[in-house]
């Protein structure tokens, strides 16, 4: 292909580092190409996946909230992202749209960062806040690593409950609490059980409303001083550190935010488009 037209679908974009990391990588391995940002409401996703296709798109990145919404207009979506129930990645090919899931894969290099002692690793108990694509792909990625215990909290007892329903095995225990995510952190049973933390939702995002580090401060109180903690969310804009990841600092315990699992989807998504691959380092802007 001599032009890679590429682009991010979702609502809000403000934040997204998805323009400048892929641009690096085109440039990384000599190919021409441009990444926009396409920002639309819900009832624009059909005609505008439509439009993109009769243009010549190569390929699309889906972020919230329509990881979910995508799924019936693509015409291909093969294996966990099906069964993941959320797309992240679209490749686009004699105008058929192909989903993927990256998430999957940049979440999984985040866990096992974090639990390098297989020991740990084989004894993860988790608590995700959210019930959207970002959390099943996390809930898909632990069952893949053996996880015993994952809890769902989330404001959408729907959405959460279908997770436990579709998760659920004799391998591992899952289970949903409806107040959590609420900032309702005292009815959390036995929280020292955790192992892993993961927020999967957009709570302190830069572009939302300014949320501060003392919202998590109950529920990180409640917690063991050796639980790990992942914010998916990624610090952007005038944020050093998204609130989460201030206020574990602050309690002493290991955790990071979104920027890794960001730079490892991207990569794997650029790899499906491009056939070419490329390190989380380069679509970074840091020197290997």
């Amino acid at each position: 292909m001599d032009f890679y037209k590429l682009a991010l679908l979702g609502h809000p974009l403000g934040h997204s580092r998805s323009p400048e990391m892929h641009a690096r990588a085109l440039e990384h391995c000599n190919l021409k190409g441009s990444y926009e940002l396409i920002d639309i409401e819900e009832n624009e996703l059909e005609t505008t996946l439509v439009r993109l296709k009769k243009e010549g798109y190569a390929g699309l990145n889906v972020t919230i909230p329509y990881k979910e919404k995508i799924i019936p207009l693509l015409d291909t979506v093969p294996g966990p992202p099906l069964q993941v129930g959320a797309v992240n990645t679209v490749l686009i090919e004699k105008g058929n749209a192909t989903g993927y899931n990256t998430d999957i894969f940049g979440a999984s290099v985040v866990i096992l960062d974090f639990f390098k002692d297989v020991s740990r690793l084989s004894n993860i108990r988790a608590l995700i806040l959210g019930s959207g694509g970002a959390a099943k792909a996390c809930v898909y990625a632990l069952q893949q690593l053996n996880c015993k215990k994952i809890c769902i909290s989330s404001r959408n007892r729907e959405k959460g409950e279908q997770i436990v329903k579709q998760y659920s095995t004799d391998k591992m225990e899952i289970s949903f609490d409806p107040f959590l995510c609420s900032g309702n952190w005292s009815g959390l049973l036995n929280p020292e059980q955790f192992t892993l933390l993961i927020n999967a939702t957009p709570l302190g995002q830069a572009t939302k409303n300014p949320l501060q580090a003392e919202y998590f401060d109950g529920l990180l109180t409640l917690l063991s001083k050796d639980v790990c903690v992942f914010d998916m969310v990624y610090a952007s804009g005038h944020q050093k550190e998204t609130p989460l990841v201030s206020a574990a600092n602050k309690r002493g315990l290991e955790a990071c935010d979104g920027t890794l699992m960001l730079a490892e989807q991207a990569a794997q998504a650029f790899q499906i488009w491009t056939g070419k691959k490329v390190s989380p380092e380069v679509m970074l802007g840091r020197s290997i």
